[in-house]
């Protein structure tokens, strides 16, 4: 547990602003806008989008049956899945092989759930994930086109636990790969303040 204590305020101008205290004393901030410190930056937002993963996961047990169902399936894997996709403004992303390397299980999971993004959420590339059929309804002299459309919602009939594993997994390598490059940037920023680096 750490002794060191953050609070966010937000101006009338809409800015945050942030206070840190240690063991409730007050404590100086310096903006870590170096490029050392674009991995940990990364790291907080790929690990915040985790935490959210696995809140949506949560949410979707409560929502089984309703409107929101779909629309909280699509939420998480498009969340956890942009951890594994580099983007321009983050520049990282989680690499499967090293996250998953001690979890074969979790790997099969962290699979199907990309599957399910890159097929059905992501790109239109599976029928197994939607598919539309075309009728000619006709009586007398009257006739008419009907569409009849089936789209994949999110799994049902059973439970999300497997999921939800994979996003606390997943939590805990983010949380390693924090605590490591923490340590790394106090060094580097410390070596630098004593004209060492």
């Amino acid at each position: 547990m750490s002794k060191f204590k953050v609070e966010l305020t937000s101006t009338d101008e809409g800015e945050t602003r942030i206070k840190a205290t240690y063991q409730g004393n007050p404590c100086d901030l310096k903006v870590i806008n170096e490029s050392i410190g674009n991995r940990r930056r990364s790291l907080e937002l790929i690990l915040n989008d985790i935490l959210q993963s696995h809140e949506y996961l949560c949410l979707l047990e409560g929502a089984e049956g309703s409107s929101l169902a779909k629309p909280l399936y699509k939420a998480f894997v498009v969340t956890y899945g942009k951890c594994f996709s580099t983007g321009k403004e983050r520049g990282l992303s989680l690499d499967a092989r090293d996250v998953f390397k001690e979890s074969k299980a979790n790997h099969e999971v962290h699979d199907l759930v990309m599957k399910t993004r890159n097929k059905y959420i992501a790109h239109s590339d599976s029928s197994g994930y939607e598919s539309s059929e075309i009728y000619l309804a006709s009586y007398s002299n009257h006739s008419e086109i009907l569409a009849y459309v089936q789209k994949y919602s999110h799994p049902v009939e059973f439970s999300l636990e497997k999921e939800k594993n994979l996003c606390l997994y997943v939590h805990k390598v983010i949380e390693r790969k924090i605590l490591k490059e923490d340590q790394h940037l106090i060094k580097s920023l410390a070596s630098v303040a004593n004209g060492t680096a």
